[in-house]
């Protein structure tokens, strides 16, 4: 209903529905290449449907501008917030804003069908940032990398908002127009190029939307629809978004359906849905938007990110019928990131822990447990992701953090550990660009590039709160600089060094404080992946060690039930082989050290996993087995 819909090589149909009653009259502005205004169009407004549209004489590629026209005889100019390209971006070039690009999805041909999801397959799904996937940061440089996953066993890829974004780089989760692909990232023709070629391998691409919030910076669905913000406040973002707005909130329905309809998309991730307030609409809009998913693919995937709040939430469980948000494996799919970190964290010695993290710690091995045996077949167990690189480590990937803390033998032990049990439980793996291939050290920080000065500098002071002394070499330096009006800092180190000399701070602040400023592009640059690493010996290694994994857990049905069998070991049961029958149980040691447990004697030992060196080697003694340090050990 809202983005330009190409009818032929001469005219294009506008459609814009339900918006605010202020509005008195919308004009489509055709601009040239220098953004210069060449003619301008007013569109036609049906009283009785509420609807303003017109076919109006434009072709596809050319591009425009909305100026609106409000009853108080103010007017703005703006950005479409559904074009579907700006092809120089939010800013344009100059002092002038963008431009939308009118684009004819239709005259792309897709050459394969999407794979069809099979809900009992065990799904390993990669996510990943186009900007950083590769060095070159398109969609065409990261088709490159399909065939290479595909052979590895990846069998989705998640992609992270690629809407368009004020600055040259961005995590993605600040969108300013949602309908538009990134233009650095390259062209809507582009990612559906993408899309075909995951599909040409047998992997489904599911692409991460944002529904929770706006982009701080220029975003003008309010131009169109009036206020979008609800009274209720709670959100990490401020006010809920309000979907009682019926233009806004059909402007979002539409763009769900934009992305399945025009791009050829296996599904969509909702990002933070538990920031999705709609209690006061008779149908809640999660409901709405996975019907009309369906409507498009009756086999779509809808993944909901949630938290250890909603574990409760009646309606991730109750039918679509019901007013649910879904009542089987293909109406949802369940990501929860707490969970099987619970299992992550038990490898990570407590002093590298933040305060959250060793409450996790403070269950018992029976309480993780668990909370395993209550996964459902379709969560998505994160093993890192980009929050936990970004946001909780900083920003470290998991090896880096493990082979720290106990050196190469224990470390590369403990992470083949954790990659092995995410692997045999219930849900689908999930895990980070590089992990599969083998780039364990890249980091991933968090970057954002503004183009306002005074929220560049409040999002600065905000990581320096989030950080703390992970920037800062002292708790009274930290307190210092978040006291003395360290949020007029602009970002240059002279600036910096003439503050810190002001309030006696240690100039060793500095290195830290710019080197981890999300506006400094060397951060965005150096997440960037370098595939040259992937032909290292130890790329090689940790590839062929993980390929044993995935055979092993493909070639078995998820464990059945999880129980503690002491206060450092867990026995993961009842796993049937695929094949012929066979049942196994696998063990787990959490512990630095080796253990010792009992089974019956007519069992035998079928697969170690475990890279401790001989003096380790798991034996059986009588009925005790010794379980090597961070061991993962098959018996059947």
């Amino acid at each position: 209903m809202f983005f330009p819909e190409v009818l032929n090589d001469n005219e294009v149909k506008f459609t814009y529905g339900f918006l605010s009653s202020e509005v008195n009259e919308i004009e489509i502005v055709k601009v040239d290449s220098l953004y210069n205004e060449q003619a301008s169009y007013k569109l036609s407004f049906n009283e009785a449907t509420s609807i303003w549209q017109s076919v109006l004489p434009f072709k596809a590629g050319e591009l425009y501008r909305l100026r609106i026209k409000y009853k108080n005889g103010s007017s703005v100019e703006i950005i479409d917030p559904a074009a579907p390209f700006l092809p120089n971006g939010v800013l344009g070039f100059g002092d002038k804003r963008g431009v939308g690009q009118i684009w004819d999805h239709k005259k792309f041909q897709f050459q394969y069908s999407r794979p069809k999801y099979q809900k009992d397959c065990h799904r390993l799904i990669e996510e990943i940032h186009i900007g950083t996937f590769t060095q070159e940061g398109t969609f065409r440089s990261a088709c490159e990398r399909l065939p290479f996953l595909a052979q590895l066993g990846v069998t989705d890829l998640q992609v992270m908002p690629l809407n368009a974004t004020p600055g040259d780089f961005n995590w993605g989760y600040d969108g300013s127009n949602w309908y538009a692909v990134n233009h650095h990232y390259g062209t809507p023709d582009d990612f559906k190029i993408f899309i075909d070629i995951a599909h040409k391998y047998g992997m489904r691409v599911i692409l991460d939307v944002v529904y929770n919030h706006t982009g701080s910076e220029a975003s003008y669905q309010e131009s169109l629809f009036g206020s979008i913000r609800s009274e209720i406040s709670g959100s990490p973002w401020g006010a809920y978004l309000d979907f009682t707005n019926r233009g806004f909130r059909e402007f979002t329905l539409c763009n769900a359906e934009y992305w399945l309809s025009n791009f050829n998309l296996d599904g969509l991730r909702i990002d933070a849905m538990w920031a999705i307030k709609d209690d006061s609409s008779p149908k809640h809009v999660i409901t709405e938007l996975v019907e009309r998913c369906r409507a498009i693919y009756d086999d779509a995937i809808i993944v909901f990110e949630t938290n250890d709040d909603l574990d409760v939430e009646p309606r991730l469980w109750k039918s679509l019928s019901s007013g649910g948000f879904g009542d089987s494996d293909k109406d949802r799919i369940y990501r929860n990131n707490d969970w099987f970190i619970d299992v992550v964290l038990r490898f990570f010695p407590k002093e590298l822990l933040f305060d959250w993290m060793k409450q996790v710690l403070d269950r018992s091995l029976e309480e993780s447990a668990t909370r395993l045996n209550n996964l459902r077949t379709g969560s998505q167990k994160s093993i890192f992701d980009h929050d936990h690189i970004g946001n909780i480590f900083p920003f470290k990937r998991l090896r880096d953090i493990l082979i720290s803390a106990y050196g190469d033998e224990l470390g590369q032990s403990a992470l083949r550990t954790i990659f092995a049990l995410n692997l045999i439980t219930k849900g689908d793996t999930f895990v980070f660009q590089g992990d599969i291939e083998g780039l364990l050290t890249k980091p991933f920080p968090y970057f954002r590039q503004c183009l306002s000065s005074d929220l560049q500098r409040g999002i600065r002071k905000g990581r320096l709160k989030e950080l703390g002394t992970l920037l800062v070499n002292s708790e009274d330096d930290l307190k210092k600089l978040l006291q003395e009006g360290f949020g007029a800092w602009d970002g240059s180190v002279e600036q910096l060094r003439t503050f810190l000399a002001k309030h006696e701070i240690s100039e060793d602040t500095v290195v830290n404080i710019v080197n981890f400023d999300p506006a400094n592009e060397h951060l965005f640059y150096s997440a960037k992946v370098d595939t040259a690493e992937f032909s290292t010996l130890r790329s090689v290694t940790w590839r062929k060690n993980l390929q044993e994994i995935i055979s092993f857990a493909r070639s078995y049905t998820p464990c059945e039930k999880v129980e503690c069998i002491n206060d450092n070991v867990m026995k993961f049961g009842n796993l049937k082989s695929l094949s012929g029958g066979k049942v196994v149980d696998l063990f787990s040691n959490f512990s630095k050290e080796k253990q010792k447990i009992t089974i019956s004697s007519n069992k035998e030992i079928i697969q170690v996993i475990s890279d401790v060196s001989e003096e380790y080697i798991t034996k059986i003694d009588g009925d005790e087995v010794i379980l090597p340090p961070f061991s993962f050990v098959v018996i059947g």
